[in-house]
């Protein structure tokens, strides 16, 4: 049957609506909902028995449902305002009102949801919205604060071997209808009717179909009505464990109505494919297709088998954009081996389309080789016509940018605002919003967060509304980063557990790491130390189940080796800083770069002069910042590259913190001393260690006053809780230097107002704990806050001053 209202009508069994005739393009999850608010019509349906139906599990937010049945209505021509079809039952959900007329048809059945939520509705917006009325965009997210240590989602790339389905065709095809077989026992709630096994395979020769036939068949399966379970999760479960040995078994452990287990083997110059049903009451059926081409074989055999199991619909047709989607599929999820089988079983005249070179270059851009990315994309740059091919172009040149920006290269900008001139006139939205993407992503580094948000909300917004819900979650991502940098955590965090949610269920690698480390990144700002190696220990998983180019190891080493400084385990953290060079350097090798133009590769000279902070290495840590400050000074780029100014100011304040020795406020300690170039720099620095920097240079040459000034505006400029406390710890010891114990008292009690629970995990914050209870005569809490010192010090060494008061509080503790 199918349903007929007003100028629509809904195919439940060929899975579409159509408006006067012409079919729409309606998401999965917005199709389904209405075949579900339509086909119970005569009551109300409330909000958990929408979503246990359309998304067959119960963790989706308000939002995904909001978003869905904002959608639908759309689609329908229906707002919230008039509701002529879905009319929303306060407190309860939903029920469909408008007249529907059955229409009877021998065959039709209603068909099951299969993908993922998409992304939250959202507010109309226009060019001219300002920053301020934005806010209701964010507002309409409503996205909540997810406490720690109970993460969502528990990253099930990092427990499999992790590769991503392989197969998500781009066109849908009615295929036969036949009559159905006996009813299959419903599948239990939540739990999904269909799991699909990893290929059984004769030999290692072709490892790459272990998972590619699994992913045609799973989607083969999901295109008839099959609510098939993702493949990243039967990974997670199943793992790399043999288990075609006992399917009766498994079928049980997985609570599945049916479970298919697909097996190939050579016969002769033909591959033969063969699908094994197992259903819970016992059934079995079995289907097998034979062709010189293995997924040619899988395709036919997914065909024959749902004609069995009475299943009709969209079917896989091996044309040449279900072959690009396939490699699309396999590059995401880090699948190289195959993406690169599929790419060599193009003809020629396919590999000659813009489109198949697009693909090689993002293959090269997912396994770290960005040079030569780079040298392709300029190469089809060249050869095409942005007048005759601007959406081709465009696309090329955003991959352009991709290149340059891994490479550290200036002028990106400007191609992204020519490729946004090219996608203006072009009826392309969806490209449009990736560019635009493209160009909030180079406002926000280029220190413009009003205009960054400008692009990324609108971005977000029609990707949304196209449905492309991997797409808006990196936009989302995006936005999070920008969230941090303004030291709005909890937005952050909260759009970071989103995004990461969707690049789970999408198996998207590459967006899944860096979203972990932004989380990392986070953590960090917010001193939470422990945290940031709990997180590095999930991206340390989810690399090595999926082949991390030298880029994400480096930046995973990075973020680890930071975090093992902070919590005072010094040898560990410089044995992670020289792999993280070794890894950078074998970048450059495979990118064709000269190291002295690389900015990772410099701003190393950071993280070791630190490191030999924290060691008491005073000289070498001066130096170290000194010629770090010399080679960024030498890059020429600090005009184009605007966070070249923050590496520049910070070691400043690291060069000066390491000339003052251990005890940078006694009236013994060295003066600091900068070339010309650097005190130039100081006195122009607006930064938030640029004043730190000038602050303590006032203070030294007796200029206590402008010390003052400068200490306040660099607590005023901190937007983020690692920010403010170092702020507060230089301005904190200037005060207790100056005999303003009551001040200083006073800003200490500000800080902790704000994390009372700070002392106890930092190790700076319990050395500026001491001194401030020392200056205090407070017996009771400077010992207490000693003992803290001690047992958060790791392999570092109490400051000598402060030597007296520890040994005196672990006396206290023996001899009560």
């Amino acid at each position: 049957m199918h349903y007929r209202f007003e100028r629509f009508e809904l195919h439940p069994a060929s899975r579409s609506l159509r408006r006067d005739l012409v079919e729409l393009d309606a998401p999965r999850k917005v199709f389904d909902c209405l075949a579900c608010l339509i086909r119970h019509r005569d009551r109300a349906i409330g909000r958990d028995e929408l979503i246990a139906a359309v998304w067959k599990r119960s963790n989706v937010s308000d939002n995904q449902l909001a978003h869905t049945i904002a959608a639908a209505r759309r689609l329908v021509e229906d707002d919230g305002t008039a509701q002529r079809f879905i009319r929303t039952v306060p407190g309860f959900g939903y029920h469909w009102v408008a007249p529907v007329e059955v229409i009877e048809a021998p065959g039709d059945e209603p068909a099951q949801a299969g993908l993922p939520p998409s992304p939250d509705a959202l507010p109309a917006l226009s060019p001219d919205d300002t920053p301020d009325s934005l806010a209701a965009y964010f507002q309409a997210l409503e996205l909540a604060y997810i406490p720690e240590p109970a993460p969502r989602r528990t990253w099930p790339l990092a427990a499999a071997a992790l590769l991503v389905p392989l197969v998500l065709a781009a066109l849908w095809w009615h295929g036969q209808q036949t009559s159905a077989p006996a009813a299959m026992p419903a599948p239990a709630q939540g739990a999904h009717e269909t799991w699909v096994l990893p290929a059984a395979l004769p030999d290692a020769s072709e490892a790459w179909a272990r998972v590619g036939l699994m992913a045609l068949v799973a989607e083969g399966m999901r295109r008839q009505g099959s609510d098939v379970a993702p493949i990243e999760k039967a990974l997670a479960r199943i793992g790399d464990a043999p288990v075609h040995d006992n399917l009766p078994r498994l079928v049980r452990e997985l609570d599945a109505v049916r479970l298919i287990a697909p097996s190939a083997r050579r016969a002769g110059d033909a591959w033969v494919v063969e699908l094994a049903a197992h259903a819970r009451d016992g059934a079995q059926v079995r289907v097998d297709a034979r062709d010189a081409d293995l997924l040619a074989a899988g395709r036919l055999a997914v065909r024959r088998l749902n004609l069995r199991l009475g299943r009709s619909g969209a079917v896989l047709d091996g044309s040449s954009e279900e072959a690009f989607e396939l490699i699309t599929q396999a590059i995401r999820g880090r699948d190289f081996e195959g993406a690169l089988s599929q790419l060599s079983r193009l003809p020629a005249s396919e590999r000659e389309r813009p489109e198949a070179g697009l693909l090689e270059i993002e293959l090269d851009l997912e396994k770290g080789r960005n040079g030569a990315a780079r040298e392709k994309a300029e190469r089809w740059l060249e050869r095409l016509d942005p007048g005759t091919h601007p959406v081709q172009f465009a696309r090329l040149q955003l991959a352009n940018v991709g290149a340059m920006r891994q490479l550290n290269l200036p002028g990106w900008p400007a191609l992204v605002d020519e490729a946004i001139t090219l996608l203006q006139d072009a009826d392309s939205p969806r490209d449009l919003a990736l560019a635009m993407h493209a160009r909030g992503a180079a406002a926000f580094l280029a220190g413009q967060p009003a205009e960054a948000t400008r692009d990324l909300i609108h971005a977000h917004r029609t990707l949304a509304e196209l449905g492309d819900e991997l797409a808006a979650a990196k936009v989302t991502a995006t936005m999070a980063q920008l969230a941090l940098l303004e030291g709005r955590h909890s937005e952050a965090l909260a759009q970071l557990e989103q995004s990461a949610s969707v690049f789970e269920d999408h198996g998207a690698v590459a967006p899944l790491l860096a979203t972990i480390r932004t989380t990392a990144l986070l953590m960090a700002d917010m001193l939470r130390w422990e945290d940031v190696l709990r997180i590095t220990n999930r991206l340390r998983a989810v690399q090595q189940a999926t082949d991390a180019n030298s880029h994400e190891q480096s930046s995973y080493l990075r973020m680890r080796g930071w975090a093992l400084m902070q919590l005072g385990r010094l040898r560990e953290a410089e044995a992670l800083l020289d792999e993280q060079e070794r890894e950078i350097r074998r970048e450059l090798l495979d990118n064709r770069a000269e190291a002295t133009d690389n900015v990772r590769l410099v701003a190393l000279s950071l993280q070791r002069a630190q490191l030999e902070i924290a060691q008491e290495r005073w000289a070498r840590a001066a130096d170290t910042a000194f010629e770090g400050f010399g080679m960024f000074w030498r890059l020429g780029q600090h005009g184009e590259i605007p966070r070249l100014h923050g590496y520049l100011d910070n070691l400043l304040l690291l060069q000066i913190r390491a000339q003052a020795g251990p005890a940078p406020w006694e009236a013994w300690a060295p003066l600091p001393t900068l070339s010309p170039e650097q005190r130039d720099a100081m006195n122009a620095a607006a930064s938030h260690s640029g004043l730190l920097a000038r602050a303590y240079w006032n203070a030294r040459h007796g200029e206590v006053a402008d010390a003052e000034r400068d200490y306040r505006a660099a607590l005023a400029s901190a937007d983020s809780a690692r920010q403010r406390f170092i702020a507060s710890s230089d301005y904190i010891q200037f005060l207790l230097a100056q005999a303003r114990t009551e001040d200083a008292s006073r800003e200490l009690e500000h800080l902790l107002v704000r994390d009372p629970a700070l002392v106890d995990r930092d190790y700076g914050a319990a050395l500026l704990d001491l001194r401030v209870r020392l200056a205090q005569g407070d017996d009771r809490r400077w010992q207490a806050a000693a003992r803290r010192v001690l047992a958060l010090a790791g392999e570092r060494r109490p400051p000598a001053e402060l030597m007296p008061a520890i040994e005196a509080a672990q006396v206290a503790v023996s001899h009560p």
